[in-house]
């Protein structure tokens, strides 16, 4: 994933699901800078399936979906766009339709100001 942060050098953030079961997963992070040196220790965590569920929960009340098409660098994807507004924050979600789990991108607005964008530039599945 490609973070771009208002304020801050550009970073990718590699995940990685290390170990799967019926309960949950390990999942690996690292964050590098944007010329592939490590920032930072690799972060290791547990969690349940039923936490991942939750990081893509959104109250209905905040919340709109519509269909959208967007151009990534994975290609020309068919998502979901989940719009969150909660007073001046706006944090909008793209999860593509073809590859369920988290989102290709992720935007967040404040006070109308993009202030940063998660955009997924690579995705190994084995």
């Amino acid at each position: 994933m490609l973070a771009e942060v208002e304020g801050e050098p550009r970073s990718v953030t590699v995940s990685r699901f290390a170990g799967v079961d019926e309960a949950g997963a390990t999942i690996e992070r690292q964050r590098l800078s944007w010329d592939g040196e490590p920032v930072g220790a690799v972060e290791v965590q547990q969690v349940t399936w039923a936490e991942l569920q939750a990081h893509a929960a959104f109250p209905a009340s905040q919340t709109s979906i519509t269909p959208e098409t967007i151009s990534t660098p994975l290609g020309e994807l068919a998502c979901l766009r989940y719009s969150m507004v909660d007073g001046a924050l706006v944090e909008t979600f793209w999860f593509a339709r073809s590859a369920p789990g988290m989102p290709v991108m992720y935007t967040r607005h404040e006070a109308g100001t993009l202030s940063s964008t998660v955009t997924m530039i690579v995705d190994e599945r084995s």
